[in-house]
């Protein structure tokens, strides 16, 4: 059973939220990028500092456990529709949890007025969305502290 909790970002959350985000590019995302693209995208340790600063103008859902650790989280940027992050904990992986972040994610931009939904995707996260229905508009490379990380933008039209 599931006892996970997903709930609006509180003031406190964002070291559980840099963490999360640190634990999924080094450890979740390993099969796709090597180290060194790894350490260049998450960083040599979780930076409550950068976080609370990039998620300052996002929507901001977390996921807690029954011992309200956070073991997930997403964002929205609802001015255009951007879905700037969904991690989940290693642990996380295929449990359903990042499905239940996204379509709480996706009931924020409806009830916002996005038309669309679009993000760009890590390796890991193109077959998460194309799931959901969504679709690759470009591939990229984009360089990222000396290292070049490949990513899709996609987007999904809301109905």
């Amino acid at each position: 059973m599931n006892t996970d909790t997903i709930r609006t970002m509180v003031e406190g959350d964002v070291p559980g939220i840099a963490r999360v985000f640190h634990m999924a590019v080094m450890q979740g995302a390993s099969a796709h990028y090597d180290a060194a693209q790894r350490l260049a995208w998450a960083g040599s340790g979780p930076d409550p500092v950068k976080w609370q600063n990039l998620l300052a103008p996002l929507d901001v859902i977390v996921a807690v456990d029954a011992a309200s650790v956070i073991v997930g989280f997403a964002s929205l940027r609802g001015s255009d529709g951007l879905l700037d992050h969904l991690f989940v904990l290693p642990s996380r992986q295929r449990t359903g949890l990042a499905d239940r972040l996204y379509r709480r994610i996706e009931e924020m931009a409806r009830d916002q007025g996005c038309k669309r939904l679009w993000a760009e995707a890590s390796l890991l996260a193109r077959p998460f969305l194309q799931r959901q229905g969504w679709h690759v508009t470009k591939a990229q490379e984009v360089p990222v502290r000396g290292q070049v990380i490949r990513n899709f933008v996609m987007e999904y039209r809301l109905g």
